[in-house]
């Protein structure tokens, strides 16, 4: 089964950068607090390395997905993966001091960079070193070892656009990998049942090209069928509503079954629209009632490994959430 591509939802999350040069350290966290990029900084690897080992308790999303119950007949623990909680996570205000990314000073007297990412015990965590001329042919075995996931020279020209690039793809790596070993761990391996789309390259170029044009800065799967909830920086919500082939010919049998309107059938039949019903609340309004339509959306063709349908829904009230309760990037910020 292929690797998924991206992961089941991205936030922005917080890099612990550490290097003695204090001048360095300066500009690096300003240049990150300015992109809202979350950011813990250390002179002192000791100090950094303490903090990651005995202070730091990771809480990734995942744990507040997966719930275990012990089957009688089998005598045996099984691991249940709730796709519709992943979004909930915008209601927990921690969720941007998560810690994804590691970047490390090669060269530190007290403690050298690659003897650091060797005595972490944060697993999760995506590393990058900085290196000079002296320890880049060390940082490459290092990155072949799986010791580190990116390198860095400090004379690099455009260093703070490289970092900046790579900081984004660490973490989401730091996403990716996530959701594949929660997925992998939950009963009937839903690793296999994730959503085609997350491996799809043309869809996740679609997901990219919404995230740019609409300043998302967060997104989270809703369903088993590749429908994302979107967050800008000030929290505003958007959605981007997606279907297969598959899922369309299902929902037009149902709708047939229920003795939708021949219109509403026709939607369906046609590929016109698609639906989305977020709540048990908004399921509960069948096919065959007038309040339905106001659950169908324009459809787009999308021709990638699959055959989708899709639809954003620029309209933040579209769907119920508790927008009160979000707590933005932008917000989070502000409090710092």
């Amino acid at each position: 089964m292929n690797a998924l591509k991206i992961g089941l939802c991205y936030y922005p999350t917080s890099t612990v950068l550490v290097d003695d040069n204090d001048d360095f350290l300066d500009r690096i966290s300003k240049l990150l607090s300015e992109h809202l990029i979350p950011c813990k900084y250390y002179s002192d690897p000791i100090d950094a390395l303490d903090f990651l080992n005995k202070e730091y308790k990771a809480d990734p999303f995942t744990n507040r997905c997966i719930s275990t119950t012990r089957d009688r007949d089998i005598d045996t623990v099984v691991s249940h993966f709730d796709f519709r909680k992943i979004h909930h996570e915008i209601y927990n205000p921690k969720r941007f001091e998560q810690i994804s990314v590691l970047a490390i000073d090669y060269a530190m007297p007290t403690l050298h960079g690659l003897d650091f990412c060797r005595k972490t015990e944060e697993t999760f965590s995506q590393r990058l070193i900085f290196t000079g001329e002296a320890g880049h042919s060390l940082a490459v075995e290092a990155f072949n070892e799986g010791i580190i996931h990116k390198f860095l020279r400090k004379g690099e020209v455009n260093l703070p656009d490289l970092l900046l690039e790579d900081i984004q793809g660490l973490q989401k790596n730091y996403f990716r990998k996530l959701s594949e070993i929660a997925l992998h761990k939950a009963s009937r391996d839903l690793f296999k049942h994730a959503p085609e789309c997350l491996r799809d390259p043309v869809f996740i170029e679609l997901l990219e090209k919404i995230c740019k044009k609409h300043n998302i800065v967060e997104y989270y799967l809703l369903d088993e069928h590749g429908s994302f909830l979107l967050l800008d920086e000030k929290g505003i919500p958007s959605w981007l509503i997606v279907k297969s082939e598959k899922d369309m010919h299902d929902l037009y049998e149902y709708a047939t079954d229920q003795d939708a309107p021949k219109d509403i059938l026709n939607l369906l039949k046609e590929r016109i629209k698609v639906p989305y019903f977020h709540t048990d609340k908004d399921w509960k309004v069948g096919f065959d009632q007038e309040e339905c339509r106001r659950y169908f959306h324009p459809a787009v063709d999308l021709k990638g490994q699959q055959h989708y349908f899709y639809s954003y829904i620029d309209d933040p009230d579209a769907y119920e959430l508790d927008r009160n309760k979000i707590v933005s990037l932008k917000k989070y910020f502000q409090k710092k």
